[in-house]
């Protein structure tokens, strides 16, 4: 073995070191819905950071093949033993979060019942990692009583929540105080008009500057040349993308009418990718990154 190879072989393993350590900072936070509270901001920060965990993995996977078959088939199992850990942990955590917002009474949102029919397919696409991946790996099992408790629940609190299309339709009384639902028939006071505080907003994080090349998200083709597929730098620039655009994987994978577990796929240049999608991502890049020398 080469210097060259060495030096790939030291960085896969030490990225799974990586993987290991960040798995454990998220059991340690969140085991058994420890660290999740009523407050949806919060809740959302949560599922950022294990969508991006899960981006990081496959990341990871894709460095496995500098390993010898041996160990790469050792790794490949060890990694998805890690990923499978935190997915049934973020099944926990929906079903904490769910009920300590049905505990609190708080209304839900704008924009909630986007996030919660999300959370639904999130679900499915856990079952399906196990369908595929458990018994090559001997994943446990999720537990079906817990699965579907959390569908029923989330099937519960989507009739409270409100989509951000729905904001014109709402009644008038719900934007009202709810103290004045209690109060006397007597109308309350109007307060005192203040002068609006304009504040600077926070200056947005400085775009990573992109070779021009990988910027374009190049692509090649496959047998008959009728197939895209994307290249292997696709997935660190459209995920830079994300971090700029401040959205979660997840959210760019709704946008394009396709799971996030597919879209990892098309962006590790595993799947072929649609010519509307690769049109949606170029765009979507373009917007967010800017390009410079190689």
């Amino acid at each position: 073995m080469d210097s060259k190879q060495t030096a790939a072989r030291n960085v896969a393993l030490a990225m799974v070191g990586q993987v290991e350590h960040q798995a454990l900072d998220i059991a340690g936070a969140y085991r058994d819905g420890a660290g999740i509270n009523d407050r949806f901001g919060d809740f959302r920060a949560f599922v950022d950071k294990l969508g991006q965990f899960q981006v990081f993995v496959d990341l990871v996977e894709d460095r496995l093949s500098d390993l010898e078959p041996e160990k790469r088939d050792l790794q490949a199992r060890n990694l998805a033993n890690i990923r499978w850990r935190v997915l049934l942990l973020e099944i926990v955590a929906v079903r904490v979060f769910l009920e300590r917002v049905a505990a609190s009474g708080k209304p839900w949102p704008l924009g909630s019942h986007s996030f919660l029919v999300r959370r639904q397919d999130r679900l499915g696409e856990i079952t399906a990692f196990h369908t595929q991946y458990g018994a090559q790996y001997g994943l446990t099992a999720p537990d079906a009583g817990l699965l579907q408790s959390v569908r029923d629940a989330l099937q519960q609190q989507l009739g409270n929540s409100q989509g951000l299309e729905d904001f014109a339709t709402a009644p008038a009384q719900a934007f009202m105080p709810a103290e004045d639902f209690a109060a006397s028939p007597r109308p309350a006071p109007r307060p005192a008009v203040r002068k609006p505080v304009i504040r600077k907003p926070p200056a947005p994080p400085a775009a990573p500057v992109i070779p021009e090349a990988a910027l374009a998200l190049p692509i090649q083709h496959g047998q008959g040349g009728e197939d895209h597929y994307l290249q292997d730098s696709a997935n660190g620039v459209v995920s830079e993308a994300c971090r700029m655009a401040q959205i979660s994987l997840d959210e760019l994978a709704t946008r394009l009418n396709t799971s996030r577990s597919s879209l990892v796929l098309m962006l590790n240049g595993r799947d072929q990718i649609t010519t509307p999608s690769l049109n949606h991502l170029r765009a979507f890049v373009k917007q967010h990154l800017k390009a410079g020398a190689a």
